[in-house]
């Protein structure tokens, strides 16, 4: 059924708190979550994250596997941030309690009558796809993960300092990208003008088409927080996109991507460059955070901000407020796919509140409307 009008209820939006007893955060722990980027883990190497509001030890072992663990260690407490990698386990650093990627204390060698038998670290299902290291932090067992082999080539993330909905529901809402992004990267694409937009729910979520003169574009929204896109250029490029939004807490969420072009070199050469220049921006975060705040306090305006979409578009969420107020809203019939996406997260957390089931939103062999040129 599409969805043309711009009916929408102000109740309070249920999957706006997403922590460990909220009903979306329990909801959203349902399905797998992207913590990091595969290139952001080194062998050996000890990272903690925050996921929707619950701290957590993430660590890649000297075979090179990545694994999820509990924030600290089960004997008196400590981080597990300054643990040792030894071979596929984790050591703490504290006492030397070693524990296997299952969990199991495996040695407590200061005490004379160990126990490790009594001891188990939590641990969670960790799985690496597109660029990205993967957690499942719900009731086992974990569903499956689906592949995504046209994405990879560029995978990448930053943080924004919003709720991770406003993310979501950006990028359903494509009518934005003629207006905001005009100068940058995306002056290219096919999408550079105003659509008609309907909505309609799919199997896997919601499909967003935008019909043009000549041409049917498509936006993919995966439920619960996963977008897919197929971007035309008129330079012949074609980028393929998934993004996933993922809290942090609920005033700020990661913003995960990964990209590849067809011809893929295209890609691949604007990875190189784009890596290079990263680099020469240090903490990432720190930058976009700075060029953000510097465009919403008035220092510069966005058009002095770096011509990035993703600059762009984390300056319009950001401007909404940590939490944005949807009561003052005023929707129109290009606001279809927003009002849909709310329809159908508020009817799903009703069914998880009521005890039914999450459904599986299994990846789907063949996307309905992909962008297609009509004649």
């Amino acid at each position: 059924m599409h969805v043309t009008d711009a009916h929408v209820t102000n109740a309070e939006p249920d999957f706006v708190t997403t922590g460990p007893t909220t009903v979306a955060g329990r909801y959203l722990r349902r399905y797998w979550q992207p913590v990091l980027l595969s290139r952001e883990l080194r062998r050996g190497q000890v990272r903690p994250i925050r996921v929707m509001s619950s701290d957590f030890t993430v660590y890649r072992d000297e075979v090179g596997a990545a694994h999820v663990v509990a924030p600290r260690c089960p004997h008196r407490g400590t981080s597990l941030v300054t643990a040792l990698v030894k071979g596929p386990d984790l050591v703490c650093h504290y006492h030397g309690w070693r524990f296997a990627p299952s969990g199991a204390c495996l040695e407590q060698p200061a005490e004379p009558r160990p126990f490790c038998h009594k001891v188990q670290l939590a641990t969670y299902p960790t799985r690496e796809i597109a660029g990205f290291i993967f957690g499942y932090f719900g009731e086992p067992p974990a569903p499956p993960l689906p592949e995504w082999p046209e994405v990879g080539d560029f995978p990448y993330r930053h943080r924004i300092e919003c709720n991770y909905f406003q993310s979501a529901e950006n990028v359903v809402d494509d009518v934005h990208v003629p207006f905001l992004h005009r100068d940058s990267v995306l002056s290219r694409s096919t999408r550079m003008v105003i659509p008609q937009v309907s909505a309609y729910e799919t199997d896997f979520g919601l499909t967003v088409e935008l019909r043009q003169a000549r041409s049917i574009e498509a936006n993919h929204f995966i439920m619960p927080n996963l977008c897919y896109v197929i971007d035309r250029h008129r330079d012949g490029v074609t980028f393929h996109l998934m993004m996933a939004y993922v809290p942090i807490d609920d005033t700020s969420h990661n913003h995960f991507f990964s990209i590849t072009t067809q011809p893929r070199f295209v890609g691949k050469a604007m990875a190189h460059i784009a890596n290079g220049l990263d680099a020469l921006k240090g903490d990432l975060d720190s930058w976009y955070g700075k060029h953000i705040r510097k465009v919403l306090d008035g220092v510069h305006p966005l058009r002095a901000a770096p011509h990035s979409p993703r600059i762009q578009d984390s300056v319009m969420v950001v401007g909404q407020g940590a939490i944005a107020d949807r009561k003052g809203e005023h929707l129109g019939q290009t606001d279809a796919a927003v009002i849909l996406l709310r329809k159908i997260w508020r009817r799903e957390l009703a069914r998880f509140a009521a005890g039914q089931a999450t459904p599986h939103y299994a990846r789907p062999n063949k996307f309905p409307a992909r962008t297609v040129l009509m004649t």
